[in-house]
């Protein structure tokens, strides 16, 4: 789901680490990523389905682990591998571990290429970030560990602060170079590049990007002004996204 990590409070969050591996001869760097998906409500049926699959319909909570990727292929998932217990209070939570072929003799990999054991330098410091608190968003209240961010996650604990204000769409002239204000979750602000000239050009044309973003989340979600284009990122997630359509084809 890192495709609908859109920023909300409730989209994918995810933290990167770099772990150091030695071989014997010299420190390899290799990425560590973890990953928090949104709640089943958040993510839709299509995701629930297409992780359900990838599971063998066992169910989704069985996802929950670590994701070994050798060389960019997946390799061993998922599991713990003794860092964790599996929890169905975690089904949200992934991590994801990136290694070089030139590390095959440190991971033990098995023949098949299926399969890897932890190498303790790794399990040692893996264990160190599991147990440690981070800020995992600009809203949440405080800095948690990663298991503790999931739970709140998978409860739908997260949610927003929503705004009470709210602006009608327009009913009638010409739709503004600005979109209609709608009471979200995260209120958009505008992302304006000025154009460097004495006369600055004139927005002659909007052009619309749909994101598939969170159902909690804004219905704009970025507003970019570029030469005479003014780009408008919308959440088709959002409630009133078909209405804000339907009602610019009226005018």
């Amino acid at each position: 789901c890192d495709d609908i990590g859109d920023g909300t409070v409730t989209g994918t969050l995810s933290k990167s680490f770099e772990l150091d591996v030695d071989d014997g001869n010299r420190i390899h760097k290799i990425p560590l990523t973890i990953w928090i998906t949104p709640n089943d409500k958040d993510r839709g049926d299509v995701y629930d389905g297409r992780m359900d699959r990838a599971a063998r319909f066992a169910g989704i909570s069985e996802l929950q682990g670590l994701y070994i990727y050798r060389n960019e292929r997946l390799i061993d998932f998922p599991g713990w591998k003794k860092i964790l217990k599996h929890d169905p209070h975690m089904t949200c939570l992934r991590w994801e571990l990136h290694f070089p072929p030139s590390l095959d003799e440190v991971f033990q990999l098995d023949p098949s290429k299926r399969e890897i054991q932890l190498p303790r330098q790794l399990l040692d410091v893996m264990s160190k970030i599991s147990r440690t608190s981070y800020l995992w968003h600009p809203d949440d209240e405080k800095s948690v560990n990663h298991r503790a961010r999931a739970r709140s996650r998978q409860g739908g604990k997260d949610k927003p602060k929503i705004s009470t204000t709210q602006v009608p769409l327009p009913t009638s002239g010409t739709p503004s170079s600005t979109p209609t204000s709608f009471p979200t979750s995260t209120p958009a602000s505008p992302n304006t590049t000025s154009v460097p000239s004495a006369k600055p050009q004139p927005v002659t044309t909007v052009k619309i990007k749909k994101l598939s973003g969170s159902i909690t989340g804004g219905l704009v979600v970025s507003e970019r002004i570029d030469g005479k284009n003014l780009n408008i990122t919308l959440n088709t997630h959002h409630a009133l996204y078909q209405a804000f359509i339907d009602a610019i084809k009226k005018e």
